[in-house]
């Protein structure tokens, strides 16, 4: 019965937790076609929440983060740094990533600047072809300033598309890549001794060469789009060049660390944030430009947490599932229900999962360096 949950009873207090106490099951969003379930402790969100402060961005009682994505995957991650500086946090009305949303949410922001980086076929299960994925993120120039700029690829097959929407819009565009017609167009890229690359685009304006602190295509292709947005915005190429010299590799999108090992030592590559098409394709054509005399590459994903009884959300065997999505759960009190419901009845079962091998060896190899 949801509404027994909802009796408040006796107060029990708070309890006191460990940090080696699980907290959240959190769930991929999908990219993969198959999202798994893992187990994160309260150890786990304080690290990562005092890090992000560290590492990424200070957060003000002042500041406000807007939840775009489902707070059940990424953007929750990021209430609990809000949480802790007493911030503001703004959920809205969404029913998950449909076409015409981010028409609606760009309209709040309003940008000077929108950048497209690519068309890749994430959550193609969403919207159906990528001509679908193309129309849905050219949406976002549809809040531009008057006089905004949209950044475009210029390599994309789905150029056309994308000029055509911005210039519909009523945006400048500024295209970026390899193509001869774009406006901040690849001239070089060289590897460099610090294992980057030494990259040399052109403008309108002239020609700039900078360094890229990370290994790849495509971050190469990447710094042409910060190029261009910056360019847009009027700011100074150069400082922005500096800039990328400094960027090392960030947490699960290539950082590098060097560990010792039996008989000497092996590069670490942390490529474990993202795991759709593009990102795998990437990761492991840089892989194989990496000089070494053996080379291993470690698939895996949140469903090595099944050994450990967390069942697949939509792998085989699986029930179907038909997730909540924001406007009911804010709009309707028995999905409300339904869904602190299904946690607590759930709560037995994950409580008792431990870590298996697999766990344990990720956890070495992140302990070493």
């Amino acid at each position: 019965d949801p509404d027994a949950i909802f009796d408040p009873g006796p107060d029990l207090g708070i309890e006191p937790r460990a940090a080696s106490d699980t907290a959240w099951l959190f769930y991929t969003s999908g990219t993969t076609g198959r999202p798994k379930g893992v187990m994160l402790s309260h150890g786990n969100l304080m690290a990562m929440a005092h890090c992000y402060f560290i590492d990424v961005d200070t957060v003000e009682p002042g500041d406000c983060t807007l939840y775009a994505a489902p707070m059940s995957h990424g953007a929750g991650l990021y209430s609990l740094m809000f949480t802790l500086r007493g911030a503001r946090h703004v959920v809205p009305v969404s029913g998950g990533f449909d076409a015409g949303e981010i028409a609606e949410l760009t309209t709040q922001v309003r940008p000077h600047v929108a950048v497209i980086t690519t068309i890749a076929p994430a959550h193609i299960e969403n919207l159906g072809s990528m001509e679908a994925i193309a129309d849905a993120k050219a949406e976002i120039f549809a809040g531009l300033e008057p006089g905004g700029t949209a950044v475009i690829p210029a390599d994309s097959e789905h150029y056309d598309r994308l000029k055509l929407a911005a210039e519909r819009a009523g945006a400048k565009v500024v295209s970026f890549g390899r193509a001869r017609f774009a406006d901040v167009r690849l001239l070089d890229a060289i590897p460099s001794a610090n294992g980057g690359s030494l990259v040399t685009c052109e403008f309108p304006e002239g020609r700039l060469c900078y360094t890229v602190a990370e290994p790849g295509d495509h971050w190469v292709i990447n710094s042409l789009a910060v190029m261009a947005s910056v360019r847009a915005a009027g700011g100074d190429m150069a400082a922005a060049g500096l800039a990328l010299a400094e960027m090392g590799g960030l947490k699960g999108r290539g950082a590098r660390h060097g560990i010792d090992v039996p008989g000497g030592k092996a590069l670490l590559i942390d490529e474990s944030y993202n795991a759709n098409p593009a990102s795998m394709r990437a990761t492991l054509a840089q892989l194989g430009q990496t000089p070494s005399g053996r080379r291993i590459a470690v698939l895996t994903g949140a469903g090595m947490s099944t050994d450990s009884g967390i069942p697949d959300y939509r792998g085989a065997g699986a029930p179907v599932r038909t997730p909540m999505t924001y406007s009911q759960f804010l709009a309707d009190e028995p999905y409300r229900k339904r869904y602190w419901a299904g946690s607590h009845l759930g709560w037995e079962r994950f409580a008792q999962a431990r870590p298996n091998s697999g766990h344990e060896t990720l956890a070495q190899l992140e302990a070493d360096g």
